[in-house]
């Protein structure tokens, strides 16, 4: 058997609703300042004024190889939807690792916006959207009344809903990249913030993710650093007093050095990016082994083992 798949489509059919994607890419100003229908670009004055309401992504698992998926058990009378905080922590970090693939700097967690995004996922999970996966149409004013934006001159939204509890971050991720629309949101060098919330309902889960380029002071979180480790092995046996350095990615600009304990295994942690290990001493009878380069990736461990030869 084999996982539950996504399947998408761009579509406006809501008979297929549980089957399609229907993304609705739209741009929208305060009240006074709304364009008339255009179908040429916007100019780049509009364009930083704009407020980006990009779409709504609409998830469904089908079975493979006859694989039947888990329905979404109904939430309690009066229950509150609950939150799914690591499906959140992943989400988040798929989209910085989809960012550092590109060279973009990663979006920074702010609270307030996870608390706006909190306040619609459960709303669509509570029927308060009509049972419908929609956009947020309050969005550009919550992040600045409640979301401590106010200050933000742009904002992105990317809104999911699968129908089976089965689906994953890695799931959602992959639907919002095969949409050009919510791709760009994601993939934007704009937008430097970001708050996601997804919460289980008596349909499935219900995912809201913001942007913004600004946020007040105090909001953001500092992005986590990938953990990991880096040892020296000479076949199974740990090899210590060994020294290295970390370099930059073109193995010229020393950012550090440590020296391997009896264990062989050094921990560290690291900005996600790319890095070069230069040894620079080894004991009696080693040879110093090649350079080495390893990638970190946000949320994501790593693990480098260097070979040690006589």
């Amino acid at each position: 058997m084999g996982p539950p798949r996504i399947v998408t489509s761009m579509s406006t059919a809501a008979r297929h609703r549980l089957h399609h994607l229907h993304a609705h890419p739209h741009q929208h100003l305060p009240p006074d300042r709304e364009p008339p229908r255009r179908t040429t670009p916007m100019t780049a004055t509009l364009l930083r004024r704009a407020r980006a309401v990009l779409l709504t992504l609409l998830l469904s698992a089908v079975a493979v190889l006859g694989m039947s998926t888990a329905s979404a058990a109904p939430a309690a009378a009066g229950s509150a939807p609950t939150r799914m905080t690591s499906f959140d922590a992943e989400l988040v970090a798929l989209i910085n690792r989809a960012r550092q693939a590109k060279g973009l700097n990663p979006v920074l967690e702010a609270k307030g916006l996870v608390s706006t995004a909190l306040g619609w996922s459960q709303k669509m999970a509570t029927g308060q959207s009509g049972g419908q996966l929609l956009r947020n149409p309050n969005a550009w004013e919550d992040v600045a009344r409640t979301g401590g934006a106010s200050n933000r001159t742009m904002w992105g939204e990317n809104i999911a809903m699968a129908t089976s509890v089965t689906a994953t971050p890695q799931q959602v991720f992959d639907a919002y990249m095969a949409s050009p629309a919510h791709e760009a949101n994601i993939l934007s060098s704009k937008y430097k913030y970001v708050g996601t919330a997804t919460v289980t309902g008596t349909t499935g889960i219900w995912s809201t993710t913001e942007f913004t380029d600004l946020v007040q002071s105090g909001q953001s979180v500092a992005a986590p650093t990938a953990k990991g480790s880096l040892s020296y092995r000479d076949g199974s046996k740990a090899v210590g007093a060994v020294s290295f350095e970390i370099r930059d990615a073109a193995c010229k600009s020393k950012l550090g050095g440590w020296t391997t304990p009896s264990s062989g295994t050094v921990s560290s942690s690291a900005a996600p990016a790319t890095y070069c290990v230069v040894t620079t001493k080894v004991p009696a009878g080693y040879k110093v082994p090649a350079q080495q380069k390893f990638v970190a990736y946000w949320g994501q461990p790593f693990t480098v083992a260097v070979p040690l030869t006589k």
